[in-house]
């Protein structure tokens, strides 16, 4: 965090909750200096949290009359993924991406509940909405989490988690026999167990060799999301589509604790505020990315494929998955933090519903007209209440 001068910049606006007590004039932003917060990400500015983080940072500049402002590093350039925590730790940046899977070691907690996230219903986009607001009050309610990322000076600013990971091919897979064998690149981790359970060979490959991989026969089936088969040029070369519900990955940022605590309280309620301006902003800029793969890859000569008997497959290997997370989990109460999160996605499923968001069948048309009408269909100035009603729980 530096201290600067420094001035305004624009951006939406949420409604504001209520505060809960009017902060003293010592804790108020006019009294406050002007703060730089150091922000890093090992991704592009372009991806869809991207631009929803920026759209925040924008906000609470905002919101500060200018007193708060950030200064981003995306793409890796101030430190590498892998060392997101420390970065946090030393004081290098203030908020940063953090990829739980990286950090096997330091975030038990984290992997632990991010094979639950496989609780989330699998319809689009009840998956991607319900999952992140479930998962992103989680992370901000449950002590056994704050204080696994208290260790590094670290407490959870927006967490969230993807649409279920899915299957692009070089053959469709219609019957269960047709996956036996087949080579599939995931990211590991999870997915490793996914594929196997479908009887798949699972391969891992950097992102970078994806496209040479499939177009040279060394892999059948590539497992991420549409944006990736897009961005890669995957679909050039992969034609058939499987809408088969892998796990979701499970992301968030971070931000230093005692850089927080040092803020005013009127600072930190401006922070914590403009949060539905992330979460909206992510799903709109998702749901657009499977907005484009459903309009524009049947003319690229891509084929959606009936994937039914592949997903009863994978719900009973996820069964069986969420039934064996007590033994050894690294938490006092691991059925108690699952039953709060499964609470949490049945209240967003109950809310979806309350204001009017269609779920999808799991048939093809179905599943592409969900991608291809989902942002028309989310009702947004009513689902970005919702998150301002549910995040004001745990307003400073």
């Amino acid at each position: 965090m530096t201290l600067v001068l420094t001035a305004c910049a624009s951006g939406g606006s949420p409604a504001r909750p209520e505060p809960t007590e009017t902060p003293s004039a010592d804790e108020s932003i006019a009294q406050m200096d002007p703060v730089v917060l150091t922000f890093s990400d090992s991704n592009l500015e372009t991806a869809a949290h991207g631009k929803a983080v920026s759209a925040f940072m924008e906000e609470v500049t905002k919101r500060t009359d200018g007193k708060i402002t950030f200064d981003p590093y995306w793409g890796a350039t101030l430190h590498p993924g892998t060392e997101a925590l420390s970065a946090v730790e030393s004081g290098l940046t203030d908020i940063t991406y953090v990829s739980p899977g990286q950090f096997a070691e330091q975030l038990p907690i984290e992997v632990w509940l991010g094979k639950a996230s496989v609780l989330a219903p699998e319809s689009f986009p009840q998956s991607l909405v319900a999952g992140s607001a479930a998962l992103g009050e989680i992370y901000q309610s449950d002590p056994d989490i704050r204080a696994e990322l208290a260790q590094y000076d670290a407490r959870p600013l927006f967490y969230w988690q993807s649409a279920p990971f899915d299957a692009l091919c070089t053959e469709p897979l219609e019957a269960t026999s047709d996956a036996e064998g087949v080579s599939i690149r995931t990211g590991g981790g999870a997915w490793t167990g996914d594929a196997e359970a479908l009887g798949m060979t699972n391969v891992f490959l950097p992102i970078v060799d994806l496209f040479e991989s499939v177009q040279r026969g060394i892999i059948q089936c590539v497992n991420v999301v549409p944006s990736v088969y897009m961005t890669t040029g995957l679909w050039d070369v992969a034609k058939f589509y499987h809408p088969i519900a892998f796990s979701p990955s499970s992301t968030g940022f971070v931000i230093s604790d005692s850089v927080l605590q040092a803020l005013p309280l009127e600072a930190r309620r401006i922070i914590h505020d403009a949060l539905p301006i992330f979460y909206i902003e992510m799903l709109q800029g998702t749901m657009t990315a499977y907005q484009r793969w459903a309009t524009e890859s049947p003319d690229e000569g891509v084929e959606f494929v009936d994937s039914s008997s592949l997903n009863d497959l994978m719900s009973e290997h996820h069964e069986e998955v969420v039934a064996g997370l007590s033994t050894g989990a690294p938490v006092s109460d691991p059925a108690g933090l699952i039953e709060e999160y499964q609470t949490k996605l049945d209240e967003w499923g109950a809310t979806l519903a309350e204001i009017g968001v269609p779920e999808s069948g799991s048939a093809p048309e179905e599943v592409l007209r969900s991608y291809s009408d989902a942002i028309d269909d989310v009702p947004w100035d009513e689902l970005r209440a919702a998150f301002a009603e549910a995040l004001a729980e745990y307003r400073p």
